[in-house]
């Protein structure tokens, strides 16, 4: 079987975003990112301001470890687990958004990039699963011109984000964010320039 469903993992600042809108429209199919979130928040009747990367919080974290210890121990079934915590937000985002990527998948060829796609789609065999990376200056100047950002912030915002998708991936999946063994391939978009890497990825799935 051909593949029909493009994952996309990227480090931040290094085009992950404009790389998937560009295959999508290249091979004309479906692109989704944060409209994967924002499925999630509106289901739970979330603001879009006041939870902004709820996703990716990491002291959502620490309070989903506590939640998921306890479902251990007493059962997600338990009342007074039910009845007393029901989840975070973050894991019942986590919950919706896994479900919606599933629905996604099933719907059609698409792109999706980000919440961790990759291993929530693993045990299909139509799947192609990408990492993309640049080098940590590259990745600051695209976001002092993305954004509009100076080095300062940008290379903040480079560390912090990196390190919360890092988190986020590594909590819900166990595996190592950006390992190579992980996707079925990792593009340098520092290397290889972003023209390159759609060319490659576009390639990949007509092949």
């Amino acid at each position: 079987m051909g593949k029909k469903i493009i994952t996309i993992a990227r480090q931040t600042g290094s085009g992950g975003h404009e790389i998937g809108e560009r295959v999508a429209e290249k091979l004309n199919i479906p692109f989704h990112d944060r409209n994967i979130i924002d499925k999630a928040l509106e289901e739970l009747k979330l603001d879009k301001d006041e939870a902004t990367d709820v996703d990716e919080n990491v002291l959502g974290r620490f309070i989903d470890a506590f939640y998921n210890g306890y479902q251990r121990t007493y059962g997600m079934d338990n009342p007074y687990y039910m009845a007393e915590f029901g989840g975070t937000i973050n894991a019942q985002t986590h919950k919706i958004q896994r479900q919606y990527i599933k629905e996604l998948a099933e719907h059609g060829p698409c792109v999706i990039v980000g919440r961790s796609a990759d291993y929530i789609l693993r045990n299909r065999d139509d799947v192609l699963s990408v990492f993309i990376c640049a080098d940590v200056n590259d990745r600051i100047k695209r976001m002092m011109r993305v954004r509009e950002m100076n080095e300062e912030r940008a290379a903040h915002t480079v560390k912090t984000t990196d390190k919360n998708r890092r988190t986020y991936y590594e909590y819900y999946t166990e595996k190592k964010w950006g390992a190579p063994e992980n996707y079925d391939i990792v593009l340098n978009v520092s290397r290889l320039g972003l023209d390159k890497v759609v060319e490659i990825i576009a390639g990949l799935y007509e092949g």
